[in-house]
């Protein structure tokens, strides 16, 4: 029986190949990117699950005291000496630990080589369950300059070679001592910073190894806090997270000094599993759910596409039903027939989407930047969701035809059966509706984030990045000015810039003014640079002049910035002219205001602007333009942006020589700015591709699916064509009305999907960003024009074919 069941729907499928071709590719595609979107979100939904104790593993973070002028009073990080006794004083935590994640040299063939590497305490390595494979544990604790390395980074340094006992130099100062290997951690952890980077978490040493190498104080430290530390907490079982931030903030009133905790309310706690996913939010907007509602979308309209097919081609079924019923076909046995027949195409899409997507896995892995594995994201509970969704695109591809049947059992006349077929239209103009309001939404939000990208982009720096290159990290102790005065001697080198913030860079300096007479707790942003800085980013002064060598208020070395009382000079932004009170630059220039920066004897100086210039965006596109101060101090100066000459190659190896020769072990990274803008602006650039891409293929698929349909349709207006022009209708008149009763779906749907798709994009996209477009006629205008002109091409064939019936042929037919 079930034979026969597959041999009829490969006979159904031949005879209306088109239609069966149309379907099953639409089903593919809706497949196979609801595969590639769902595992993928499956793989990040899932980070951290690697370790035994993740429900349990938090990181310590500073909460500031209530009326902070930043406003933000959850800060993350804390204390260096967070950790130090936190297990003694709190019986409810069972294990604390540090990361450090630091960048050193080590040598290798007279070369210094970039090298991270991170510092644990030995709490740490339990935490995140670090398992030794060679060497102990004991040859760690206690000591201070060992290392341990994971499994690929041994194989990195010493291949198959066994690397207990080797030596590494580091910064030419100190060695270490390998004296462990361990098992590699799983890559979606949080961990691993740079997913497929070789050094993410690959190389550990000991806190105090860290210490003596940097100079810094770390242990029972509750003076200072590093952006490149994370401290952790394990809580024993039970302990909730208000008790557990009860004891880390006792454990702060029990370390900081009294003026200190007047700026900070406690220690707060974030589980371990928030961290990778507030990575994967966007200004708020999770990508994990908005990557699985764009693979559940296209699959919908697939589906819908399904269905609607499945129904219109009942119309040329109905001879073959009709007559089946007539040789004694039950009811059950036509209902099984429609779901064999459906769930087959259905499963048949399935495993043709599955195979692609192995293909297109490689893309998905480079567009990510994340070393992932197929075979790590695929699991049971997404084949099991796949293959109920196959059965489900079956039923209900087939409730339809089993519904408009199933009244057959005491009429079986083919009459009766042809009229059920043709007026039972309701449901496939519901599922036209339905596509093509998802389709109105989507192209409305493509339009509109595609104008908002574009004017984010027209804001950033316009500059020839191609011919400039950035050199960051150079210390403060009169390193850089040696490299830009060798630097400036190179061939095809046209001019040299000292300064703290190269283009596309995303650092900065941020402090709070008190201007006397002005504001208080003003949020502004330091930059320092040099008299050449805005000649390079082809910025002209709107009033004043540019920083002079010849005037000493203009440069402050390293001794003078340190006294406070010295007068300074500033360039300021015209966002800093408007917060200080003036609109037209020119009637600033000269004027000094007392600043002093706070603390706990604030020392009040004379500021005085000499020149301001337009806004400009230096970093991320989405980044708030501040009031920005721009002064000239040695200490600061650690980057070099150098320009090219038009028409010469960038000579990146004798730029590295430059600084090398000078200190081998410093961390200097030359980089060409066009890479940086590319990792600036990049991702919405990115953003833009992806969603053109969503947007053609749903595009494409409710095209598909309206062609085939409108030929199902076409063919059942025959008739009515034959008698509207037997009674004196017009070819013009009959098109009107067959173009007005095959859009109308397609009109429902965009009074309903571009109202809501406005709705949310107003509220909930636009007004996350400082500068936006106004959401007015154009998106709204281009949406319709889109929509409408694709409709009405995808139906104009067919409808031209069915409005030039020729009466005499079709009503003889019938």
């Amino acid at each position: 029986m079930f034979r026969n069941y597959i041999l009829m729907a490969w006979r159904s499928a031949h005879r209306d190949l088109s239609g069966f071709l149309i379907n099953i590719i639409g089903l593919v595609v809706g497949f196979t990117i609801f595969t590639l979107t769902f595992s993928f979100a499956h793989y990040m939904g899932n980070f951290e699950s690697g370790f035994s104790k993740v429900d349990r593993i938090y990181t310590v973070n500073r909460a500031l005291a209530p009326g902070h002028p930043s406003g933000r009073l959850r800060r993350f990080h804390s204390f260096t000496g967070t950790v130090d006794g936190l297990r003694d004083r709190a019986p409810e935590i069972e294990l604390a630990g540090r990361v450090i994640t630091a960048t050193v040299a080590y040598e290798k063939d007279g070369l210094y080589l970039p090298l991270e590497i991170r510092a644990v305490d030995m709490d740490t390595l339990d935490i995140f369950d670090v398992e030794l494979i060679r060497g102990s544990r004991e040859a760690f604790a206690g000591k201070v300059d060992v290392a341990l390395l994971s499994e690929r980074e041994t194989a990195f340094h010493f291949g198959a070679e066994n690397p207990i006992g080797k030596t590494f130099n580091i910064d030419n100062r100190r060695s270490v001592t390998v004296v462990g290997v361990y098992k590699d951690l799983a890559m979606n952890s949080h961990l691993m910073t740079n997913p497929g980077n070789r050094s993410a978490f690959d190389f550990l040493v000991p806190i105090d190894f860290y210490a003596r190498l940097s100079g810094r104080s770390v242990k029972n430290n509750w003076r200072s806090t590093q952006g490149s530390l994370v401290n952790y907490v394990v809580a024993k079982d039970g302990v909730d997270i208000a008790l557990l931030e009860q004891r880390l903030s006792e454990q702060l009133r029990a370390n900081m000094s009294a003026e200190g905790q007047k700026y900070f309310s406690g220690l707060w706690a974030r589980p371990i599993t928030d961290v990778q996913v507030a990575g994967f939010e966007v200004e708020g907007v999770s990508i994990i759910l908005l990557v699985r509602l764009i693979g559940s979308l296209i699959l919908g309209i697939a589906i819908l596409n399904a269905i609607s097919l499945a129904s219109a081609r009942m119309i040329n079924r109905t001879r073959e039903i009709g007559l089946r019923r007539v040789f004694g076909s039950g009811r059950l046995n036509l209902a099984v027939q429609f779901i064999t027949e459906n769930t087959l195409f259905a499963f048949i899409a399935l495993t043709v989407s599955f195979l692609a997507s192995f293909d297109l896995f490689q893309a998905l892995q480079e567009l990510s930047g994340f070393d992932m594995h197929f075979g790590n994201m695929i699991d049971a509970q997404l084949i099991i969701m796949l293959v109920l969704t196959a059965f489900g695109v079956g039923l209900a591809s087939s409730i339809y035809p089993i519904l408009l049947f199933s009244g057959l059992l005491k009429n079986v006349s083919i009459s009766r059966t042809l009229t059920l077929a043709r007026t039972a239209g309701g449901l496939r103009k519901t599922l036209v509706a339905a596509q093509f309001a998802v389709v109105t939404a989507l192209i409305f939000g493509f339009i509109v984030v595609q104008l908002q990208n574009q004017h984010l982009l027209s804001r950033t720096l316009q500059i020839e990045s191609d011919r400039m290159v950035a050199i960051t990290g150079m210390s403060p102790s009169g390193m850089g000015q040696t490299v830009a005065e060798t630097v400036r001697k190179l061939p095809g080198v046209a001019s040299v810039s000292r300064n703290a913030l190269p283009p596309f860079h995303v650092a900065g300096s941020f402090t709070f003014f008190n201007i006397q007479g002005v504001t208080d707790n003003l949020r502004v942003q330091l930059i320092d640079i040099d008299s050449q800085y805005f000649d390079q980013l082809g910025v002209d002064m709107l009033a004043g002049r540019a920083f002079s060598d010849d005037r000493d208020a203009d440069y402050l070395t390293a001794e003078e910035a340190s006294i406070n009382s010295l007068p300074h000079n500033y360039i300021i932004n015209e966002t800093a002219m408007r917060l200080l009170g003036f609109t037209d630059p020119g009637r600033i220039i000269g004027r000094s205001f007392m600043v002093n920066t706070g603390g706990e004897a604030p020392i009040s100086s004379a500021r005085t602007i000499i020149g301001v210039v337009p806004d400009i965006r230096l970093g991320l596109p989405t980044e708030a333009l501040m009031p920005a101060f721009y002064l000239q101090r040695e200490t600061y100066l650690t980057a070099l942006t150098v320009v090219y000459g038009a028409g010469t190659v960038i000579d990146l190896p004798a730029l590295n020589h430059a600084w090398q020769t000078i200190d081998p072990t410093a961390k200097v990274r030359v980089r060409p700015v066009s890479e940086m803008a590319d990792v600036a602006i990049g991702p919405y650039r990115q953003q833009q591709i992806i969603l053109f891409v969503i947007t053609v293929i749903t595009l494409t698929m409710a095209a598909a699916g309206l062609y085939a349909l409108t030929a199902y349709l076409a063919a059942s207006k025959r008739l009515e064509v034959g008698i509207r022009k037997v009674h004196g209708a017009t070819l013009t008149r009959i098109l009107q009305l067959l173009m007005w009763q095959f859009n109308k779906p397609v009109m429902l749907a965009i009074a309903l999907g571009l109202p809501l798709a406005f709705l949310f994009l107003q509220t909930q996209y636009i007004t996350r960003f400082s500068e936006r477009i106004d959401l007015g006629l154009v998106p709204v205008i281009g949406t319709l024009t889109l929509v409408l002109v694709m409709a009405w091409g995808t139906t104009f064939f067919h409808i031209w074919r069915a409005a030039r019936a020729r009466p005499a042929m079709v009503l003889h037919a019938e």
